[in-house]
């Protein structure tokens, strides 16, 4: 009962109401969502394939150690690796 008693009175104070947002701020929120939504839309994403390896312990951490220092995870920087070594093949060819 006591609950109730302080809710009722929050709410008689108004002190549990937000600052609501203008209908300006609402409306650039909204274009900002549905324009991401129609640029995701767009993109056509490559169908992906799940690989397993096994890796020294080691050059797991040495690999990990440096996606840290580039601020990406492993998976990024592994693939980055890749591209770049397969890029680098395809332009000596």
């Amino acid at each position: 009962m006591a609950k109730k008693d302080s809710l009722k009175k929050h709410l008689q104070k108004g002190s549990l109401k937000k600052d609501l947002p203008s209908t300006e701020e609402i409306e650039k929120i909204t274009e900002q969502v549905y324009n991401k939504e129609e640029e995701t839309k767009k993109e056509v994403k490559e169908p992906k394939q799940r690989t397993t390896i096994d890796i020294p312990k080691s050059l797991h951490i040495a690999a990990k150690m440096e996606a840290m220092k580039d601020g990406i995870s492993l998976k990024e920087f592994l693939l980055n690796l890749i591209r770049k070594e397969l890029d680098k093949r395809n332009n000596t060819k």
